[in-house]
């Protein structure tokens, strides 16, 4: 029996000894070696913002139809539609430019003060949206079409058709504004600027300056005469952010 305890307990000291030794070799192992880290260096953002003239316009025309008979106010309204789009398209829109929004035909109905309903026949809305390329013809769209038929300008909004120019100029000024601030905090901090080590865009926009993107819906009777129709575009307002890391130069 004190042959097997004193066995037991060599066998005991010499797993001790072993696993010291392990943790030994793998501290030594780990000796030198830095821990994993993100980019380490200057961070800042950089911001530009540049004003454009926008090019392109979009208009949505609804026709409203009311009639008892569903079959009616399809009807009506499908020759107003129509009646629209050669209107717009007489003026110069190309039919590519011309689609159909949403349509609708749905119960008309009367809700009284005390809660209660009665139909009085049937609705139909066919909502056509124009693409304008040229911002010269928006009033004229919208005057061509309400004078054909449609008795709703529900939208009117502005951009730039193709803004990946004015988008990438914008683009290198954020950077440039990123750099500036860096050479900046390098200086103040008595090191030298490196090269970047990441550049991430964290955002953009583009849109009006104010709140006159959208028009408010507006109403027109039929055959009523109205004055050439205003339209002033104004500006589109184009932003960049990006997160820039610097190296801290040597």
């Amino acid at each position: 029996m004190n042959t097997d305890h004193a066995r037991s307990g060599w066998l005991c000291g010499v797993a001790i000894v072993l696993a010291i030794v392990a943790i030994v070799l793998a501290a030594v192992a780990m000796r030198g070696k830095a821990p994993s880290m993100g980019p380490v260096g200057i961070n800042v953002s950089g911001h530009s913002d540049r004003m454009a003239d926008p090019d392109t316009a979009y208009v949505s025309l609804a026709v409203v139809t009311r009639d008892k008979s569903p079959k009616q106010a399809a009807e009506m309204n499908a020759r107003a539609a129509q009646a629209v789009t050669n209107a717009v398209t007489a003026i110069g829109i190309a039919k590519k430019d011309i689609q159909t929004q949403g349509y609708s035909l749905q119960p008309w109905i009367n809700y009284t003060k005390r809660g209660g309903e009665k139909q009085l026949g049937y609705v139909a809305r066919n909502t056509v949206g124009v693409t304008v390329r040229d911002i010269k013809k928006v009033g004229d769209v919208m005057d061509a079409g309400t004078r054909a038929g449609a008795n709703s300008v529900e939208g009117l909004s502005f951009a730039i058709g193709d803004d990946a120019k004015v988008r990438r100029e914008v683009l290198a000024a954020a950077v440039e504004n990123a750099r500036e601030k860096a050479q900046a905090v390098a200086k103040a901090a008595g090191v030298k600027l490196g090269a970047p080590v990441s550049i991430e865009e964290s955002g953009g926009y583009l849109g009006p300056m104010g709140p006159a993107m959208e028009a408010p819906v507006a109403s027109r009777a039929k055959g009523q005469a109205y004055p050439k129709t205003p339209v002033a575009p104004g500006q589109l307002e184009v932003t960049c952010n990006v997160d820039t890391t610097f190296a801290i130069g040597r």
